[in-house]
């Protein structure tokens, strides 16, 4: 599966282009390898392929609570605050953790807790890494 998501992002694993190599920084994005990429990310959250279910997923499902369990061992406020552990995901994902960025999923986990699911619930750190993944700033970076 990556290995057919990096072809179709124009990245053949050992077929570069040219003896050069493949030209970095932003070169690679366009409307179709943008979609591959996050259509990619979600298979690896959440086992979604684009065309249906993966039969494996609920095997092989990631759990995100072992990366916030590891991110509050390095911050212990991580475990206790909603918005800290929001911001050391950002942190971890995207590289920082700006208000423009946390705002929409602050009311995406604003959301999934009225309804009375914990912000450490599996579907909704899912979701957080879904939208922090679809962001601008994760794509572009």
């Amino acid at each position: 599966t990556l290995l057919d998501a990096s072809d179709l992002m124009g990245q053949s694993i050992l077929f570069p282009p040219s003896v050069k190599g493949w030209d970095g920084g932003r070169t690679w994005i366009n409307t179709s390898t943008l979609f591959v990429r996050q259509n990619v990310l979600t298979y690896l959250l959440t086992g979604r392929k684009p065309q249906g279910r993966d039969a494996g997923a609920a095997i092989e499902r990631y759990d995100p609570s072992k990366l916030v369990t590891e991110l509050a061992e390095r911050d212990p406020a991580v475990g206790s605050d909603t918005d800290a552990m929001l911001r050391a995901l950002a942190r971890f994902v995207v590289g920082r953790d700006s208000d423009s960025l946390l705002d929409p999923i602050r009311a995406y986990v604003s959301g999934a807790t009225s309804s009375g699911v914990s912000p450490t619930d599996p579907r909704v750190l899912t979701g957080v890494l879904l939208l922090l993944t679809a962001s601008p700033e994760y794509q572009l970076s």
